[in-house]
């Protein structure tokens, strides 16, 4: 499941170095070394690796996060990692 694109959306590119800033939608698409808070969506796009711990309302991983993750809710898709603990309210993996 991969999140579409939109115009609402923060994109995150290498080491952090490309921002697109909103509400709603935070999407990763390269590495990112650092902690990530976000009251919204957090998504991890399959080339997206976060080093650092994730506290979202909503993560999404298609990609590698290595490090804590807290969220409401949690969806793990094909071919998504997570390397370190899970604290969710609702989690989901697809196989």
């Amino acid at each position: 499941m991969t999140a579409p694109e939109s115009a609402d959306a923060t994109l995150i590119g290498r080491f952090g170095s490309l921002f697109r800033r909103d509400n709603r939608v935070m999407k990763i698409t390269t590495h990112h070394v650092g902690e990530i808070r976000a009251e919204k969506s957090v998504q991890v796009a399959e080339t997206g690796v976060i080093a650092g711990d994730v506290y979202a309302g909503e993560l999404i991983v298609a990609g590698l996060v290595v490090g804590t993750v807290v969220a409401q809710e949690l969806v793990v898709v094909r071919g998504g990692q997570i390397w370190g603990d899970v604290f969710a309210v609702r989690c989901r993996v697809e196989t």
